[in-house]
């Protein structure tokens, strides 16, 4: 299925073209094919620059304003300008003049200082528009631009958009239905129709052009006054579905003199082609990186200063339940305080995790995670650098932490009271944090949501304590699941805690507690511990243990970065695909999940009739399909729903609604595939309630 059919036309620089069509009709297709984010499906066809076929490695260069404000919002809008540019400007450039330009031609000066967080709409938009500006591009490209906006701050934006227009720059932007005021800021017009094929290209002259067009055309209506001309010709076009105007358009005219102008503005030119801007160094990138990273922790209190109340309040709760001043004197207490050894970093470990999935201060969490997919596109840092500086910018952290649980837990518990047993427990348990908390930073960027993350996280490690060694002897451990004792780094951390604090304690100790002796005769205590676990212990693996948890450390941190580097984020979810850094492009869409929302235009959109059908298939069963969940209105299995579509469609094929159907009968266009079937769903039930109550009636 094309999407895209017959497109041609010309682009001039100092000027503003605005792309617009009925929805499906593969506006932003068309954006990402000119800018050179498409990365999916097929594209055939010729593309010129200055008379010269236009390399994708040079389309990289432009600027890619997405529809989404996707920023680190604990920064200024100073230091998010000074970031972009100086990871995408050559070193030769003057980047101070540059980010001052941007600023007086965004008309930012007075916001500078900022957080991006405090900003309003149109000021978000507008930084938006700044962190791909700082970057120099001659070409700009943006991806509606004034959604979301009120008039006048829409109005505030396209200024902005004018005069980067006017000072030399190509813009091309889609932009939905604008007012007549918008409609007439644009100097030329690439109008689509569904199926990607073109309506009209050409000038627009305030909006008398593109109406005096469309009257020219036999059965149409004269635009009304007062009537915005934008309105007006998707009104047109809407009113008249069995008109052709693709065919119209090209014998007119107007197309003869695109054809004759495009042929002669494609002859090669003496004009330099750019040359591929090289992305910065790593060293570069590792040093930028770095100091927002630093930033923005150290300004995101509730994560960094909430971990310490939290170490601080349960170190304090396990020390004042479980002091022992007198020391150990009997089998059972020695049995608490062992327990407690191991429960205390597992505990916390659980804690680390659960605060990373939470915490917004955490980059591979919803949007700061989608901020890292947006800036990685736009060529600013390659995935390595970005991975290596979020696993960096936690061992602070973790370091101040280990230091204060250890602190309070050690003294009030009553613990070995020698320098070098504090110093191995204080090394466990900090090995054990920092594989918690990278742990938690993997199973966000992999799984699908926070709350998967969240209940995987109690499933790893619980079979992680089951298999440790503590609550089931080695030897008692099934042969085949005998491989997860060893896999377990709780097991290390559990055998270096036990040695260093008992492997040689030979004080006796009394089988027999609150006056109820025992059978047995008095032990010492390191031979009870060493019975305790079934002999599976020995105070010669320190180092071993060490380095098997600094293994785990790295496995864990190399799966995250092969994760980020592999996985693409989008609001349907998360997909794995072939996606190289923006240094090697290489990509492989044969997967039909492609992360790509203009990918869903391939296949028609579930209609109402899909609803009819589910719910006729479900009434067999009286109850609702198992995909879907009633009480939370949300899918089980996003896998099977996309199954179950496919399925519908293609039983519905004739009767299912287009896209520029859909919008004229709910009045909104879809966005995206998880939106229709979210609308499905509440459709479904309403109707199936619907149902049930007249049945009921009956």
């Amino acid at each position: 299925m094309d999407l895209l059919c017959g497109i041609h036309g010309q682009f001039v620089p100092g000027t503003m073209t605005a792309l617009m069509g009925t929805s499906g009709a593969g506006k932003s297709t068309l954006l990402d094919v000119l800018a050179g984010r498409k990365n999916s499906g097929k594209i055939k066809g010729l593309m010129d620059m200055n008379g010269n076929a236009l390399m994708r490695s040079v389309q990289k260069q432009f600027g890619y304003v997405e529809q989404f404000d996707l920023h680190c919002l604990t920064a200024t809008v100073q230091e998010a300008l000074e970031f972009s540019a100086s990871l995408r400007l050559p070193a030769s450039e003057d980047v101070t003049r540059i980010i001052q330009a941007t600023l007086d031609i965004l008309e930012l000066h007075g916001d500078r200082g900022k957080r991006i967080s405090d900003l309003s709409n149109e000021q978000f938009k507008r930084v938006t528009i700044g962190v791909e500006l700082v970057a120099n591009p001659s070409i700009l490209f943006l991806d509606e631009p004034t959604s979301g906006l009120d008039v006048h701050a829409a109005k505030v934006v396209l200024d902005a958009i004018l005069r980067i227009a006017r000072s030399g720059r190509t813009v091309i932007c889609t932009i939905h239905q604008p007012s007549f005021v918008l409609f007439a800021m644009f100097d030329a017009l690439v109008l689509l129709r569904t199926g990607g094929n073109m309506v009209y290209v050409g000038p627009l002259n305030g909006g008398n052009a593109i109406v005096e067009y469309f009257e020219a055309i036999p059965g149409i209506r004269k635009c009304r006054d007062r009537e915005n001309p934008a309105s007006y010709m998707l009104d047109v076009m809407a009113a008249n579905p069995r008109t052709d105007f693709s065919s119209i358009y090209k014998a007119s005219a107007l197309y003869t003199d695109n054809e004759r102008t495009i042929a002669a503005a494609s002859a090669p030119t003496q004009l330099r082609m750019p040359t591929r801007r090289r992305q910065s160094n790593y060293a570069t990138q590792l040093y930028y990186l770095g100091l927002r990273t630093t930033r923005k922790y150290w300004r995101t209190r509730e994560y960094s200063l909430g971990r310490v109340l939290i170490t601080v309040f349960v170190a304090g709760i396990f020390g004042v339940l479980y002091r022992r001043g007198d020391g150990l004197q009997y089998t059972t207490q020695l049995q608490s305080q062992a327990l407690l050894v191991f429960v205390g970093p597992l505990f916390m470990g659980i804690i680390s995790v659960i605060t990373v999935n939470e915490s917004l201060g955490l980059p591979v969490v919803d949007a700061e995670r989608m901020v890292f997919f947006r800036e990685r596109a736009s060529g600013m840092y390659a995935t390595l650098p970005y991975a290596i500086v979020f696993a960096l910018v936690e061992v602070p952290y973790v370091v101040m932490n280990s230091l204060v649980f250890s602190g309070l837990f050690y003294i009030l518990v009553g613990l070995k009271a020698t320098a070098d047993a504090f110093t191995w427990f204080c090394a466990y348990y900090f090995l054990y944090n920092l594989f918690a908390t990278y742990l938690g930073q993997l199973l966000v960027v992999i799984l699908p949501d926070l709350r998967t993350a969240v209940m995987a996280t109690g499933g790893l490690n619980s079979l992680m304590s089951l298999f440790a060694g503590f609550f089931i002897h080695k030897d008692n451990i099934p042969a085949a699941w005998s491989f997860m004792y060893w896999m377990s780094p709780l097991h290390y951390v559990l055998e270096g805690m036990m040695c260093t604090q008992y492997a040689d304690n030979h004080a006796s100790i009394a089988l027999s507690s609150k006056g109820t002796i025992l059978s047995r005769e008095n032990t010492t205590v390191s031979a009870y511990v060493f019975e305790m676990f079934g002999g599976g212990l020995s105070a010669d693996n320190n180092v071993p243990n060490v380095g098997f948890l600094g293994l785990c450390i790295a496995v864990v941190k190399i799966g995250t970065f092969l994760a980020m580097k592999f996985v693409s984020a989008s609001a349907r979810g998360r997909h794995f695909i072939t996606m190289a850094d923006s240094d090697n492009e290489s990509y492989d869409s044969s997967s039909p999940r492609s992360s790509s929302y203009d990918d869903w235009t391939k296949e028609p959109l579930v209609g109402e009739k899909l609803c009819v059908y589910l719910l006729h298939w479900d009434k067999a069963t009286q109850d609702l399909p198992d995909i879907f969940d009633t009480t939370l209105i949300k899918p089980k299995d996003p896998t099977t729903i996309y199954r179950c579509v496919s399925e519908c469609v293609i039983h519905y094929h004739s009767t299912t609604l287009t896209r520029a159907q859909f919008e004229l009968e709910y009045g909104m266009p879809p966005r995206s595939r998880d939106e229709e079937i979210m609308r499905l769903r509440h459709a479904m039930l309403a109707q199936y309630l619907t149902e049930v109550e007249m049945d009921r009636k009956k």
